[in-house]
């Protein structure tokens, strides 16, 4: 091998004697030197204009004229050398010239600075040092390419002022020198530090345009260069066709290097990937300016299986701009997109039956309809329930549960025709699209498929009965969005359901004025708020590494004239109402707002407060603001909030929407909780997209934990686990005994709340609680090495 080596000689301080460096230094020097005369002449002409009217104007005005004067004479000189053809031994001296020119009128500036903090007023001082310094570390910043000229800039401008600051006698003036100090002496190192790597980098090119050289006339010398990269590299002629390949090759795909020669190699690609291959190769070969190829595909193994590479090459051209060769290599990337495959598959595909979720069975719909519109077709959508599932999982267990969904799903699959869909939108729910589908074969279809599905399964010996129940709606006809069609198809559902298990409803529009149950939500919600019945009560959380209460979730309850208190679920059609949803979290925001500052007025720590956001909300672009100004009107610290949003929040929203107002909260300090985790649909997605600090993992998940159920435990344990990865803390809902407290312990979940803890509170008694809280868990001791409490049903019982 030959070796290249460079010797380097200086001559003096910063200016290097090697040609190539000190033409880049010469060439860095004629863009920037302009650019510090202008700063140092607005600096001064700023200065100067200020000082004018409390200082005599020999000082404030003379002294300012003659270093602009200065200033421009020497950037105007600079300014005339760009272009020009100069010699080596003129640039060193243009550059000393520099470094004196630079350091003489700095000694100016400081020196003028020196007469203006002499005369100037001690409220006036500390900005006129600011002019000062900063002029001075804008030119050291300037003179990167000449380190030594920005130390005598700092020198003879700065370290005068600095010294006047420090002997000042005044302790805010001594402490800006002393901040004035640290930063001029980051800013030099910095200086120092950036040219000595611009150096650096600039003879590793010389070296390396030299070793390329080398390389170029060594050909054995190459071949070892590609035997031993530890890829699989290769070269081609300018045509495309393969010269040289890896002897790893053969122990790759089982072709012989000869048969990898030319086009030989396609017949290692699989099958579905050679047309697009081909394409980006010959592409590339037709590319005129940057030309190069990165492309991933798959590529059989010795052993019959294919493995994901990733293929990458770029052209080597002579002086003149023709290729010479194409080198590349091949990169095994098989665990790398088997990963994102399964992530992929996460986010969009349900885990238990291998369904797609609602996210992904959301853009098939959009899709399909957007295909429907162009092409002059009508398309079916069902919603499928099946009927008596709780019963089935409380009877038999989860198992057999489990097994009936993933029954229904595979039968489901098995009856649609090659460009339908079937879907799980969570729970026992599933749906299906139906493209070009005319009108009248929409109910029949989905019955037929209905039987197909409706057949009995053996669990252990047990016959279960599957029975599913459906509703049907036909776009355009029932709804013009996805959104409309898939709410026609619910309440055709619910018809469906309401008429007996096991039945098939077409939607019919006076299924709407069915109704009546909603309305009397929207009216009993609308009477609350005007007659200000709606009241936040409080449910405690505990921090299971110490029993501290360490906040609440707010919860919405309303009286009713004759049934007194009432769950939120009874107005839940309300929270669906744009105008009544809002009222209700104005309401709901402005009672906890009023509690908290009530409770930090008598200096009581209640922790962080969870609000929840319905769907509605975030249809609202001011929804961020909405809180926000509550906020500051209360001047309540934006860190005692909680938003709680579900997955629901996401179906149907602009995503950008959702996103700018969370972020938005986020930055001012709110916290964001995901809420019912776990529950929904690609949970995956929503981690990566939006700024979730809180998982709430789901009751329903909680309440079998006691029940030694291995699938509840493994998706507790898997939550926490990757909450735990993510940096993002989890509250388990729910909590009811002893035995879920000490699971979620064992597991590492950071906070609970549920009726083993205590029921929701009036704001009223929430004081007592806290103190009577704090009294038993001090007389039964929290054991932080267990993460139980003993004496816990005496602690859930009080207040």
């Amino acid at each position: 091998m030959n070796c290249i080596v460079i010797s380097v000689n200086r001559s003096g301080p910063d200016i290097d004697p090697s040609e190539n460096v000190l033409r880049e230094q010469y060439r860095d020097l004629l863009r920037q030197i302009p650019l510090m005369y202008l700063l140092m002449t607005i600096n001064a002409g700023a200065m100067a204009f200020v000082a004018s009217r409390d200082m005599p104007a020999s000082t404030a005005l003379g002294i300012p004229l003659v270093l602009i004067t200065l200033a421009a004479a020497r950037a105007i000189t600079w300014i005339r050398r760009r272009g020009r053809d100069v010699s080596v031994d003129r640039m060193r001296q243009h550059m000393r010239g520099t470094m004196i020119g630079a350091a003489l009128i700095s000694l100016l500036f400081g020196g003028w600075g020196l007469l203006l903090l002499a005369d100037a007023d001690p409220s006036r001082a500390g900005a006129i040092a600011l002019y000062i310094f900063f002029g001075a570390m804008g030119c050291c910043y300037c003179l990167q390419a000449l380190p030594l000229a920005a130390r005598l800039v700092v020198l003879t401008g700065a370290l005068p002022v600095i010294l006047r600051l420090l002997l000042s006698g005044d302790s805010y003036l001594m402490a800006m020198g002393l901040v004035f100090v640290m930063v001029a002496l980051v800013v030099l190192r910095t200086v120092a530090t950036n040219h000595s790597a611009f150096s650096e980098m600039l003879q590793s090119r010389a070296e390396l345009t030299a070793l390329l050289s080398a390389l170029q006339k060594s050909e054995e010398h190459h071949r070892y260069s590609v035997d031993l990269n530890p890829q699989l590299p290769w070269i081609s002629d300018p045509d495309g066709s393969i010269c040289e390949i890896g002897a790893r090759w053969t122990a790759m795909t089982g072709l012989g290097i000869e048969e990898g020669m030319g086009e030989g190699w396609i017949k290692a690609v699989h099958p579905e990937d050679v047309k697009r291959v081909l394409d980006s190769w010959h592409a590339a070969l037709r590319m005129q300016d940057n030309p190069m190829v990165d492309i991933r595909y798959r590529l059989r193994q010795a052993d019959g299986r294919y493995r994901w590479v990733r293929g990458r090459s770029v052209p080597r051209f002579d002086a003149d701009g023709t290729i010479l060769k194409w080198y590349g290599n091949l990169e095994d990337i098989d665990d790398q997109v088997t990963a994102e495959i399964a992530l992929q598959h996460a986010a969009y595909y349900d885990p238990l039956t291998g369904l797609p979720n609602r996210a992904r069975f959301g853009q098939q719909l959009e899709t399909t309809l957007a295909q429907g519109l162009a092409r002059g077709w009508t398309t079916g959508v069902a919603v499928i329930d099946v009927d008596n599932f709780k019963s089935i999982n409380d009877s038999m267990g989860h198992a057999a549960g489990d097994l009936v969904l993933k029954t229904v799903g595979a039968r489901l699959t098995a009856q649609l025709a090659p460009d339908a869909m079937a879907a799980r939108l969570g729970g026992d729910e599933f749906a299906l699209i139906l493209p070009n589908l005319p009108d009248v074969q929409c109910e029949a279809l989905v019955r037929t498929i209905l039987q197909a599905v409706s057949q009995p399964i053996t669990v252990d010996e047990s016959l279960i009965e599957i029975r599913v129940s459906a509703g049907a709606a036909m776009w355009p006809a029932d709804g013009a969005r996805p959104g409309e069609i898939l709410k026609s198809a619910d309440l055709a559902l619910y018809a469906a359901k309401a008429k007996g298990a096991g039945d098939v409803e077409r939607f019919r529009p006076e299924m709407r004025d069915a109704l009546e149950a909603r309305k009397t939500m929207l009216r009993q919600a609308r009477m609350a708020i005007h007659e200000g019945r709606i009241l936040p009560f409080y449910q405690p959380k505990i921090d299971l590494a110490c029993g501290d209460v360490v906040g609440f979730e707010a919860l919405l309850r309303w009286n009713h004239d004759e049934r007194g208190l009432q769950p939120p679920h009874t107005i839940a059609a309300a929270f669906d109402d744009g105008a009544l949803s809002t009222q209700l979290t104005d309401r709901m925001l402005d009672m906890v707002l009023a509690d908290i500052t009530r409770w930090l007025d008598e200096g009581r720590n209640v922790g962080r407060i969870a609000i929840n956001g319905s769907p509605v909300d975030f249809k609202r672009d001011d929804f961020a603001e909405r809180i926000l100004s509550r906020l500051h009107a209360t001047s309540v610290p934006p860190s005692m909030l909680e938003l709680e949003v579900t997955e629901s929040v996401f179906l149907g929203q602009v995503s950008d929407t959702v996103e700018r107002a969370l972020r938005t909260l986020c930055a001012e300090g709110v916290t964001i909780a995901l809420d019912d985790f776990g529950t929904g649909y690609a949970s995956l997605t929503h981690l990566k997209q939006f700024p979730v600090d809180v998982l709430k993992i789901d009751k329903s998940f909680i309440s079998k934990l006691d029940a030694a159920n291995a699938d509840d435990f493994a998706i507790v344990h898997g939550v926490i686990d990757i909450a735990r990865r993510m940096s993002v803390r989890t509250v388990a809902e729910g909590v009811e005994n002893q035995a879920q407290l000490d699971q979620l312990c064992a597991l590492g979940c950071d906070i609970a709340q549920g009726f083993l803890f205590g029921s929701a509170l009036s704001a009223g008694r929430l004081p007592t609680f806290m103190d009577t809280w704090q009294q038993v868990r001090h007389q039964y001791r929290w054991h932080a090495d267990r993460g139980v409490a003993s004496g816990i049903n005496q602690l859930s019982n009080t207040g």
